[in-house]
């Protein structure tokens, strides 16, 4: 990993903070944004966004873990409950990867680590990517 950049959005804590500290100790380049950051590093995933300050112009990797989880009763879960969760954990991911798309395409390596769900396809110019067990190259 060393000389690589990657970001990590949902770098602050638990999963997404054991990820930068990992790939931080075996040299990458660590450009990690949650919303409970301040400064440069804050990034409100449910909003657009025009820029992530002092990223690199290539980007060798991307690793989404914020996450939102309800633990209600289904009961009471509600609509709003849900359009949150879908928010926070699938729509920031194709946020960020539209901003970061041109990025990663000037890497030869390009990684994705998110947990979206296994079936979830992208389109990648005119290539079907699809996502299987957290890690996937993007062509």
């Amino acid at each position: 990993m060393k000389g690589k950049n990657i970001v990590i959005i949902g770098g602050n804590s638990g999963i997404g903070k054991k990820v930068a500290e990992k790939l931080s100790q075996n040299g990458a380049e660590v450009y990690a944004y949650s919303r409970s950051f301040t400064g440069e590093q804050h990034l409100d995933i449910e909003k657009d966004f025009e820029a992530l300050p002092n990223l690199p112009e290539t980007i060798h990797g991307f690793v989404y873990c914020p996450g939102t989880i309800n633990l209600k009763p289904f009961k009471r879960l509600t609509i709003d409950d849900f359009r949150q969760d879908l928010e926070v954990n699938y729509l920031g991911a194709v946020r960020t990867l539209h901003f970061l798309e041109n990025s990663l395409k000037r890497s030869l390596l390009r990684h994705l680590l998110t947990p979206l769900w296994p079936t979830l396809c992208f389109l990648h110019r005119t290539k079907k990517v699809q996502l299987k067990k957290g890690i996937h190259l993007v062509e």
